[in-house]
């Protein structure tokens, strides 16, 4: 699935029905931002500093 495919609601309905959502390989720091605000389970990527400074703001 493409990035501009990825809604919250399709992350909603796929916890709904017990599945873990991943995303990858994102590979800009503004893509990360929001993979995570859309409540992926995972991120992969290819920028992982950028990657960590983005956990650690996380609530």
């Amino acid at each position: 699935m493409k990035l501009n495919h990825l809604y919250r609601a399709f992350v909603r309905d796929a916890h709904k029905a017990g599945l873990k959502v991943t995303a990858w390989t994102v590979g800009q720091a503004e893509d990360a931002q929001l993979v995570i605000a859309l409540g992926t389970d995972y991120v992969t990527t290819d920028i992982p500093a950028a990657q960590l400074e983005q956990k650690s703001a996380r609530p």
